[in-house]
């Protein structure tokens, strides 16, 4: 699956806003790491 129907699924689950948020964040540090391999 890739990070962005992770984060379509992030958005049509029923997290909190700050929960959300939090596991963006997380997603945006592995995209970058991905970037730097």
């Amino acid at each position: 699956m890739t990070l962005l129907a992770l984060k379509i699924r992030l958005n049509k689950s029923g997290l909190s806003e700050k929960e959300k948020d939090d596991i963006l964040k997380n997603i945006r540090e592995i995209e970058i790491a991905m970037c730097m391999d």
